[in-house]
């Protein structure tokens, strides 16, 4: 995604209402783990372009870093209204807590 000059990212104080979710998949707890651990947290930060896509995300602290790589292709998948700042369309950023509980036997073996 590229930045024209002229467009400039939105702080939360700035638009008009906090982008609502419209689409969210539900974070898949990561096989990578060490053995023990039944629950975890990583920290996302992403853009929410003018179509409401996410875009560029990226770790900004995780309890794991299995847990972060996936947060991350979590909220990839994720979809929001366009931000809108003065009625118009634009670009925010937002960081986002994504929690992990496991459930059950996930590896598909018992």
């Amino acid at each position: 995604m590229e930045i024209k000059k002229s467009e400039r990212i939105a702080g939360a104080g700035k638009l008009d209402s906090v982008p609502k979710a419209l689409s969210q998949r539900k974070p898949v707890f990561p096989l990578g783990v060490p053995p023990g651990t039944d629950s975890g947290m990583a920290t996302v930060e992403f853009l929410i372009d003018k179509d409401g896509k996410v875009r560029l995300p990226r770790i900004k602290s995780a309890s794991d870093p299995a847990f972060g790589y996936a947060a991350v292709q979590t909220v990839a998948h994720w979809l929001f209204e366009a931000p809108r700042a003065d009625g118009k369309t634009t670009i925010t950023r937002v960081q986002v807590p994504v929690h992990f509980e496991r459930k059950g036997d996930q590896t598909g073996t018992k």
